[in-house]
């Protein structure tokens, strides 16, 4: 994913959860010279400045050169039927190679190793014009390396102007190329036909900034392996999905068709070919993937993709009733919500091991593989807890190693039932004199169940007990009188 803010360190998030939860994957993006840029602050104000990152290298990655692969730009195309179908070749074209530099992602606990895989843009062959140079023009002399570099030589280039936005074109189309080359010849290893594909590789697009790889997938099986266009249309919509992270329209990309073929003719015509497939499949639908000479990759990828997910459930709601209702309409049950979350490694671990520390002692290491933060308690761990938050006198009852979800409080009257607290789904069971602690109707004699979330209580040990409970319901509380004669079974 080439991801901008957000999106970079949603994709980093997922590469380590991915690889604690040992799911095998890739990751592709471009291994820029420059980052973002370095903060100073001078006289108050914040200045920007390079972020040299790379200035005394980086000890985690390793250049693979062996596996850089060509990506071509401009040219033109040319039409011709070989043995009954259309055949494409691309003549006249600017070639510039990317190189991939691998940097490994540990699992928590280094269970599982995934790759990142950083690709570096440079010139097939080094070149120097030498009359420019003796000419004293230096700068022509390196022209052609110097363009090819620029290609990932700064993180989020300035596209309000003609060239920037020819430059972010030639970034997004330089990294989904490059992946897709690299995903085809490993699955391409397996000797399994194209046909297999679907079932063994999953393309997630973070976004549209990946988008291009909808027509680049279907241009690699058409003109790379000699598939038809229904052969590779199939293979496409089988294997690519599309996360949507925002509504606003700098994620919503429109490229100039114009541009487009300047950059990338081949896709360019691939793309004409998509439209007039939807229009023939909807006729006098208000959907487009080309239309005004523009290229709409969020149209493209909601059309194209397996599975479209928003990032929370009201966004995926308006994906559905509005940003993406003419779609929904047509494929109902593609657009599916994935709620982001955290890697608690990082942003509770790292951040804050003074808290991570508390939290482990009292429920263990568990949360921190599995990213559950809202992982109960054991018994035993609580009968601790509560020991230290009321005192000795309270006691829990409970299995040992069961999990707290539900504490059933003695409400007075002698009630300590633990069968009765069980039969209402509490999982533990405090005792001891705490019914005036809790807000309850004083007429009232048997069992209470608490559940964490808000209740009413004076007494901060069990709003801390009850707080420690963090993935119970949110349910105020719940008075119950069980019958005596379920108590058998829990005896």
């Amino acid at each position: 994913a080439l991801g901008n803010g957000g999106l970079g360190r949603l994709a980093a998030c997922y590469l380590d959860s991915l690889a604690a939860e040992d799911v095998p994957c890739v990751g592709m993006g471009l291994r820029y010279r420059y980052g973002l840029f370095r903060q100073r602050i001078r006289s108050g104000c914040q200045t920007e400045e390079p972020d040299d990152w790379l200035s005394d290298g980086y000890p985690w990655e390793t250049a693979v050169p062996s596996e850089a692969v060509e990506v071509r730009f401009g040219g033109t195309v040319d039409r011709r039927e070989e043995n009954g179908r259309m055949v494409y070749e691309l003549r006249d074209y600017r070639s510039v190679l990317a190189t991939p530099y691998d940097v490994p992602i540990l699992g928590y606990g280094a269970h599982a190793v995934n790759n990142l895989r950083l690709w570096r843009a440079g010139p097939v062959h080094k070149q120097l014009d030498l009359d420019a140079f003796n000419a004293g023009d230096y700068s022509r002399a390196q022209k052609a390396n110097n363009d090819a570099e620029a290609i990932t030589c700064l993180l989020y280039p300035d596209d309000n102007t003609p060239a920037g936005q020819q430059l972010r074109l030639q970034q997004e189309y330089f990294f989904v190329c490059a992946g897709l080359q690299s995903m085809m010849r490993t699955f391409r290893a397996t000797h399994l036909p194209w046909d297999k594909l679907p079932e063994r590789v999953a393309i997630h697009t973070n976004d549209t900034h990946p988008a291009l790889c909808v027509p680049e997938l279907m241009r690699l099986l058409m003109d790379g392996e000699g598939l038809s266009w229904e052969e590779a249309w199939d293979i496409t919509c089988r294997t690519i999905s599309y996360t949507n992270h925002t509504v606003m329209s700098e994620a919503l990309e429109r490229w100039d068709m114009d541009l487009l073929r300047s950059v990338v003719p081949e896709i360019c015509d691939i793309l004409v070919k998509i439209e007039e497939r939807l229009q023939q499949e909807f006729p006098g639908a208000d959907l487009h993937v080309v239309c005004d000479n523009q290229a709409r990759m969020a149209d493209l990828s909601v059309y194209m993709s397996r599975k479209v997910n928003g990032v929370a459930e009201i966004h995926s709601q308006i994906l559905r009733d509005d940003l993406f209702r003419a779609w929904n309409e047509k494929y109902p049950g593609r657009i599916v919500n994935v709620t982001n979350g955290i890697t608690p490694r990082r942003w509770l671990g790292l951040c804050n091991p003074e808290l991570t520390e508390l939290i482990r002692a009292e429920i263990g290491e568990g949360f921190l593989r599995v990213g559950d933060l809202s992982a109960p308690m054991t018994a035993e761990a609580f009968a601790d807890f509560a020991a230290r938050q009321l005192g000795d006198a309270v006691r829990v009852m409970g299995h040992r190693e069961a999990l707290i979800h539900r504490v059933g409080l003695c409400s007075g009257g002698g009630c300590d039932e633990w069968a009765d607290a069980h039969a209402m789904g509490a999982d533990a069971f405090l005792t001891g004199e705490v019914k005036h602690h809790i807000a309850l109707d004083a007429s009232y004699h048997g069992v209470v169940l608490l559940e964490a979330g808000h209740f009413a209580t004076e007494n901060p040990g069990i709003f801390a007990l009850m707080k420690a409970l963090q993935n119970a319901p949110d349910i105020v509380q719940w008075k119950m009188h069980i019958s005596r004669s379920e108590r058998s079974a829990y005896e």
